[in-house]
This record gives structure tokens, C-alpha cells and sequence, in this order.
């Protein structure tokens, strides 16, 4: 499910009528919250921005490696989507059983 995270959907799941799991917001949040202490260029967040209005990609990414202060940026994303995940997961894999086992 973290995969949906990862390419900006929510990774939620039905049981009975109630909605659980992680909204992408939520994700995007704790990135945010593991970012914010690695903002140590003051035009990080700038720089980004503008990266995304331009469209361009290459200092999107740069930016992305900067702020994320990690050698691998994309394992922290993961570790953080699977930390919110986890509390899910028990009532994720009952609701996938009841679905399989429904006639």
C-alpha cells in the first residue's frame, strides 16, 4: 500500500463503513515534518517551487536530495509511509480477506 503513497494517492482501505489507512495529505505531511530540520538552504523551499512551476525536473530532484539530507532519499519516503501504515495493517489484511472470501 505504501506504493500508492509514493505515487500520490491515498493508500486507504473499506472496513465495514469506515474509511482507514493514510491519505496522501497525511504522507505529505510527515514528509514535510522529516524535512523541515534538513531546510538548511534558505531558498530550498524557493527554489523548489519554482523548479515546479518551470516544470523542470532536474532541480526538482536536486532540491529533493538536498532538503531530504539522506544518501537515499527514496528509502526515508518508504520508511515513512510504512511507519504510517503499520497501525493499519492487521485491519488492512482482514479487510482484503472479507473482500476475497465475499461471494
Amino acid at each position: 500500500m505504501f506504493h500508492q503513497l509514493l505515487r500520490g494517492a491515498d493508500a486507504t482501505f473499506q472496513v465495514g463503513s469506515e474509511i482507514r489507512g493514510v491519505t496522501y495529505e497525511r504522507f505529505a505531511q510527515a514528509v514535510d515534518e522529516h524535512a523541515s530540520p534538513g531546510i538548511t538552504s534558505p531558498s530550498a523551499v524557493g527554489r523548489l517551487l519554482l523548479a515546479a512551476r518551470r516544470r523542470d525536473a532536474s532541480d526538482a530532484h536536486n532540491v529533493y536530495h538536498e532538503v531530504m539530507a539522506a544518501p537515499c532519499p527514496d528509502a526515508v519516503l518508504e520508511r515513512l509511509a510504512r511507519d504510517l501504515l503499520t497501525p493499519f495493517a492487521a485491519a488492512g489484511v482482514q479487510a482484503q480477506a472479507y473482500e476475497a472470501w465475499e461471494p
